[in-house]
């Protein structure tokens, strides 16, 4: 049985992963989120799993919450089994749609007034929220638990469990990529792309390296699609959190030894970086 450790589990995509997870027969999921004692849905998925399901506290951002992860992993593998899936969902759409204009970087930008020269409130906060998150947080948590996943061999594939190979996920967007930015003329929401493209290049870069040293690991770029959640806001977006899920879940059961790293939407559809 493979087992899966899905981040910012508490609500919208990664509150859905766990949930369709939790619906194969043959799956254990460790439910990384922030505070657990505010994700009562998360909590009742968990008591009612049959113990399949064990939610963790996870700030992504903190080394001690991290590191503490680490070991309910390691306490995992001694009594279901290693680590197989790593789904980095954790993230922020901080300063929303600002355009590059706005998404500011120069903290020491203040008129002579000594009121803020950033227009529509936008500060360097929000740049740096979704590079904490988006891009060190995902960095973190990929390398903290890279000896877990490594430390074991993969769960045997069958129809209902997933993926017959290690496997590892950063969750990227459409809005990270070069080619669509340009492509589609998206010249708002800049501070999350940047953090996402960083995020794309950093998963190549993990990608190459492992299957240079020869590790037998999948890396992949993830694209969930525009979903309805409460991240990108009530009403909006194009797929809804269970086609997005169920579609992602395909791309991982799909996933086979020798994959390229490449950004794959939740079609399973190879897209541009």
């Amino acid at each position: 049985m493979p087992t899966y450790l899905v981040s910012g589990a508490n609500r919208g995509l990664g509150y859905e992963m766990v949930k369709q997870l939790s619906a194969l027969p043959r799956t254990y999921i460790l439910a990384g989120c922030r505070s657990p004692s505010d994700a009562p849905e998360l909590a009742a998925l968990a008591e009612n799993s049959g113990g399949r399901i064990k939610v963790v506290q996870l700030e992504v951002t903190d080394p001690e919450s991290v590191k503490n992860v680490v070991g309910e992993v390691e306490m995992w593998e001694h009594t279901k089994g290693g680590l197989d899936v790593l789904l980095n969902n954790a993230g922020v759409f901080a300063g929303g749609w600002a355009s590059a204009l706005e998404a500011y970087v120069v903290a020491s930008c203040i008129c002579p007034s000594g009121r803020s020269a950033y227009p529509s409130g936008r500060t360097p906060a929000d740049i740096q929220s979704n590079i904490n998150i988006n891009l060190y947080g995902t960095i973190s948590l990929t390398l903290a638990l890279l000896p877990s996943l490594l430390r074991t061999a993969a769960s045997t594939s069958t129809e209902d469990d997933g993926g017959p190979v290690k496997q590892i996920y950063t969750y990227s967007s459409g809005m990270g990529s070069i080619t669509s930015t340009h492509n589609n003329a998206l010249a708002g929401g800049a501070a999350y792309s940047v953090s996402k493209a960083a995020l794309d290049m950093w998963t190549v870069k993990l990608g190459l390296q492992l299957r240079k040293e020869g590790k037998d690991v999948v890396v992949k770029a993830l694209h969930p699609g525009w979903a309805t959640t409460g991240m990108t806001g009530a009403g909006e977006g194009y797929v809804s959190p269970e086609d997005s899920v169920k579609g992602m879940i395909e791309v991982i059961r799909s996933a086979k030894p020798g994959d390229p790293t490449v950004l794959v939407s939740y079609k399973n559809e190879v897209l541009p970086w």
